[in-house]
């Protein structure tokens, strides 16, 4: 049996494809060198990983063992993260860090999916900070704000502007690229496989969580080049709110693999493309890959992957770890 394609993009995910190389400026080199690193890859992937969709038929190595990958990867979300209710549990942060407010993984993730949790200071303009501010909607009221739950060592609206606005620029393609893959979602997999006991979540009943093509996780690639180019910008941060930028980076993209709606293997080829893209995206490349290196070791999905990945699921393994070669054991 063959898993069906998830189907086409809506209207407002088709309108949000942008061109390979987008935008050009952010890229330090030619635009055949960035289109070579993303082909190179979407060949890699449909090999290693997840096998493209064209022409009505799944094509790639990777089709030989789609299924039975798929299913593997579904049981172990299951029992990995589903019978713990990990999202229940308080993010980790390094070795004598601390939280400034202690929320669960549920929490962020709502933030994550554009939640505003205040919704009465919703219609408020974005200030810096102040005392008459909840924590709730300076928490969500933007992309990334949620860092404040981990650390207030950096001012929120610089933040902000570090980890999401000024790092938008660095992001590939996502829906160009998911079109390509057409990955239906876990919980797809696991009604098709007859997979018993799974379970998924969204944000808010609004939000857009699930419904496109799983593979990449935008989250995922977002949050590790975001946590990126926080560190290339901000060379100087100490070495705890390094380990906090660290964590909160990786967790954007174990969040939604806890919450059923991507696998392990979405977040391996996002991690991958993170790597191929950081020697050409900063000024500090050796720097900032050497962070992301370290970055993973924080990650949940990335030790679960490392412990448990064996079988079909041993290609995407050995393609992370050439990306990444020192390993988190």
């Amino acid at each position: 049996m063959k898993l069906a394609p998830f189907g086409a993009l809506n209207n407002f995910h088709t309108a949000r494809r942008d061109s390979f190389l987008w935008p050009k400026a952010r890229f330090n080199g030619t635009e055949a060198e960035y289109t070579t690193i993303i082909e190179d890859w979407v060949t890699d992937v449909a090999d290693q990983v997840w096998p493209l969709w064209q022409g009505g038929q799944w094509k790639g190595n990777a089709a030989a063992k789609m299924t039975d990958a798929a299913k593997a990867e579904v049981e172990i979300i299951i029992d990995a993260y589903q019978k713990i209710n990990k999202l229940s549990q308080i993010p980790s942060l390094p070795a004598g860090a601390t939280h400034t407010v202690e929320h669960d993984h549920r929490w962020h993730y709502r933030i994550e999916d554009a939640i505003v949790l205040d919704r009465c200071e919703s219609c408020k303009p974005k200030t810096i900070d102040d005392a008459n501010k909840t924590f709730p909607y300076r928490a969500s009221r933007d992309v990334g704000s949620n860092f404040i739950a981990y650390s207030d060592a950096i001012r929120l609206d610089e933040w902000e502007n570090l980890f999401w606005r000024r790092a938008t620029p660095l992001h590939p393609d996502l829906f160009g690229l998911k079109e390509r893959f057409m990955r239906p979602r876990p919980w797809a997999a696991a009604a098709a496989l007859g997979v018993s006991g799974f379970r998924w979540e969204v944000g808010d009943p609004i939000t857009h969580t699930g419904v496109h093509p799983s593979i990449l996780s935008g989250h995922c690639i977002q949050g590790l080049l975001g946590a990126c180019h926080v560190i290339d910008e901000r060379p100087d941060l100490p070495a705890e709110l390094v380990g906090k930028i660290a964590q909160y980076g990786v967790d954007w993209g174990d969040r939604r693999v806890f919450a059923g709606v991507h696998y392990p293997t979405d977040n391996i080829a996002s991690w991958v493309l993170a790597a191929r893209l950081i020697p050409k995206m900063f000024k500090d490349p050796a720097r900032v890959m050497d962070f992301a290196t370290q970055a993973l070791k924080h990650s949940a999905v990335y030790q679960t992957v490392q412990s448990t990945f064996s079988g079909v699921l041993l290609p995407p393994l050995e393609l992370l770890n050439k990306a990444y070669p020192v390993k988190a054991f």
